[in-house]
């Protein structure tokens, strides 16, 4: 049976720029990831954060905050205007996180019942 193949591992084989993917290492093992994606509709101008992971044992490390800033950064030299997520409204922990990260809850883009968009504007 083939698999068909994950959005990011298109992307990287098409070497595309509709979208990023960074990692995190310890020593040579991977325990995070976190991809940013150029074709959301949500928001115009706009970088979507999707597939964010980190370890549960690497978790409470700042790994989160270190891929978000790398993520940041690079699209500060593109043209968006915005970063945004979706998280789940019961996970108080990324939450929390996100907003040290300076993400803010946007209630105007529309709630799902059990998640929230959260965006950060960057700075020209």
């Amino acid at each position: 049976m083939k698999l068909e193949k994950l959005y990011f591992e298109m992307r990287i084989e098409e070497r595309s720029n509709k979208a990023m993917m960074v990692g995190a290492f310890l020593n040579s093992d991977l325990v995070g990831i976190c991809g940013v994606t150029f074709e959301t509709q949500v928001v115009p101008d706009a970088g979507e954060i999707i597939q964010m992971y980190v370890k549960p044992a690497n978790q409470n490390a700042g790994i989160g905050e270190k891929m978000l800033a790398a993520i940041e950064h690079l699209c500060r030299a593109m043209p968006v205007r915005t970063l945004l997520l979706e998280v789940y409204k019961s996970n108080q922990n990324a939450i929390r996180m996100y907003e040290a990260c300076g993400y803010r809850v946007n209630a105007a883009l529309g709630e799902n019942p059990g998640s929230q968009y959260m965006t950060m504007a960057l700075s020209e």
